[in-house]
């Protein structure tokens, strides 16, 4: 049996070797960086200003109140729960621009709302009665429904997207309703109606009733409003101006109806009431879309697709439809990426296109060519266009269309022909 070798008879030659061996990369780097280092300045040090019998007493940690830290611990973790069931029970709201999820469709059947589902046709009762209740509209936010109530002069009503809270807005009726819309805010509705023998634009406080007059100098209409995005920070309205009726021009204030602008001056004759209409922002509010008669001194001139920057500069047509006499009712994807639009090109009815915001790419057809006219809207979610048939029917089935081209596919309900309205919802 052989014994190990002793390692104390080696030590000499192993540092010997160790010395002298290779050095490692980082040795100079790391000495260059000690000598740049400054040192601890001694007034650091507690035995400057310490007698060192202090500094160098060990100290003793107390005992813990374990009793008393599990106590604390037990509460910590009963009120994080607390905070995340609370949470829990919070909805979540989309944002008022951009895309969303898809949720219901709030629609009329013989007086009665709905709320239907897209893709299977289920629909629920939120709103029954005697009552002729219409024109169901969501909140940006998909927690409220506003609808109108009764027939000229109709009323307005809100509740909550279940049906529950339901009550009049305002406490009169409102005559001669030519637009209704709900605020980014969710909060408010603006109305274009007929008060005190005139046109005004009113916005009302869905909960306290209350309302405000914005632009009494003006008179909105033919009425188009649009908010600015990705704030709702700007209104931007057609008009006529009280003291010069007759023509209409198109304007923007703030939301409470101060600095009032002229974006494009009043030269457009009332009875040509599709000039500067649908108007459209893209989804960061640097321009707008509308339409535009170019050559407003003939009648028959075609309606076309307008661009503009949001304060009225650099105006020109956006896209044309070869052989197409009229182009116009334009509406952006909630993604911003994607124009729909309709025009007419020869005979009755008409065709719904899409293109992209920034102009560029095809101009892509969009179903069958209707029969009539349509309105039409996109999905929350920006991936579908519903799309409501005029025709002359007590109830119509809506359509649901693909913006690339492809089939599309009629909705599974028979209501009244409506404008349309999707629910947003949040992630």
């Amino acid at each position: 049996m052989t014994s190990l070798p002793r390692f104390e008879g080696n030590l000499p030659g192993i540092l010997e070797d160790l010395y002298l061996g290779p050095s490692p990369d980082y040795r100079d780097v790391l000495i260059a960086g000690v000598q740049r280092t400054r040192q601890r300045p001694a007034w650091a040090f507690p035995e400057r200003w310490l007698p060192m019998d202090i500094t160098n007493r060990l100290a003793f940690a107390p005992r813990l109140p374990y009793r008393h830290l599990a106590v604390v611990a037990l509460l910590a973790i009963l009120t994080a729960a607390a905070v995340l069931a609370y949470i829990g029970t919070q909805r979540h709201v989309p944002l008022p621009f951009g895309p969303a999820v898809n949720g219901l469709l709030p629609v009329n059947r013989s007086g009665d709302l709905y709320l239907a589902d897209p893709s299977t046709g289920a629909m629920r009762l939120v709103l029954g009665g005697p009552e002729d209740d219409h024109a169901p509209g969501f909140s940006p936010d998909g927690t409220k429904i506003a609808f109108l109530r009764g027939e000229d002069p109709e009323e307005l009503w809100a509740m909550n997207a279940d049906g529950s809270g339901i009550h009049r807005v305002g406490n009169i009726p409102v005559p001669d309703l030519t637009w209704a819309a709900w605020t980014p805010d969710s909060k408010h509705l603006v109305v274009i109606a007929r008060f005190d023998g005139t046109t005004k634009l009113r916005v009302f406080d869905i909960v306290e009733g209350t309302y405000r007059d914005l632009a009494p100098d003006y008179l909105p209409y033919p009425a188009d409003v649009a908010f600015r995005p990705p704030n709702g920070d700007e209104i931007v309205f057609r008009a006529q101006l009280r003291n010069n009726p007759g023509f209409f021009g198109l304007f923007s204030m703030k939301p409470d109806g101060s600095d009032v602008r002229t974006i494009i001056e009043p030269k457009t004759a009332i009875s040509i009431d599709f000039d500067l209409k649908y108007l459209a922002f893209t989804a960061d509010g640097s321009r707008i879309f509308y339409m535009h008669k170019s050559d407003l001194s003939v009648p028959d001139s075609p309606m076309e697709l307008w661009v503009m920057n949001a304060d009225g500069t650099d105006r020109h047509r956006f896209v044309h439809v070869a052989g197409a006499g009229w182009e116009g009712e334009q509406t952006v994807s909630p993604d911003g990426r994607y124009l729909a639009f309709y025009y007419v090109s020869s005979g009755p009815g008409g065709q719904i296109a899409v293109v992209r915001t920034d102009g560029t790419g095809p101009v892509v057809k969009v179903g069958d060519a209707l029969p009539g006219t349509a309105s039409f809207i996109w999905s929350p979610d920006s991936t579908k266009l519903l799309v409501m048939r005029h025709e002359d029917t007590p109830f119509v089935r809506p359509w649901l269309l693909d913006p690339a081209g492809g089939p599309g596919t009629r909705v599974p309900i028979d209501v009244e022909g409506e404008e349309p309205d999707w629910q947003r919802l949040a992630p």
